[in-house]
């Protein structure tokens, strides 16, 4: 019977914990395409429609619309912006793996900072790679100051 009761308590914790990281993730709006607007109007449009589905909560079809425009502006050298803006989008659509796979490249090179930063940190933790999390933890609170 006590067993029991402890299960429960651990579920009860377990699933707080697990709201609490969520709420941590940074709600970012992507990020601003000031240059690429410059360069494209098809990708302009293609940003704005992807911005509406951000901002209307479709944060699956916004990581999707944002993937395309980062293949399209890899071509002329612009796709940092699809990439955190597709990050963002990830973070809040609760896909870690495609965080890291977004978001790590630029941190490898040391060119992450901010809520981009902190959000790869707590996808690493959510996918268990706490080495990981610590390491870009400490690195977002190194560029903080």
């Amino acid at each position: 019977m006590m067993q029991a009761a402890e299960s429960k308590e651990f579920e009860s914790l377990r699933l707080r914990s697990q709201m609490i990281v969520s709420k941590l993730f940074l709600r970012t709006p992507p990020v601003q395409p000031t240059q690429l607007a410059q360069w494209s109007s098809n990708l302009r449009e293609k940003y704005e429609c992807a911005l509406i589905l951000y901002r209307t909560e479709r944060y699956g079809d916004a990581l999707d619309a944002f993937r395309l425009i980062q293949q399209d502006s890899a071509q002329i050298g612009f796709d940092r912006t699809a990439r955190l803006s597709a990050a963002a989008c990830a973070a809040a659509a609760a896909k870690f793996s495609e965080v890291v796979e977004l978001l790590h490249p630029i941190h490898s090179r040391g060119l992450l900072y901010g809520s981009p930063l902190w959000n790869l940190a707590l996808a690493y933790h959510r996918l268990g790679q706490d080495k990981d999390a610590m390491q870009a933890l400490e690195a977002y609170i190194k560029r903080a100051s």
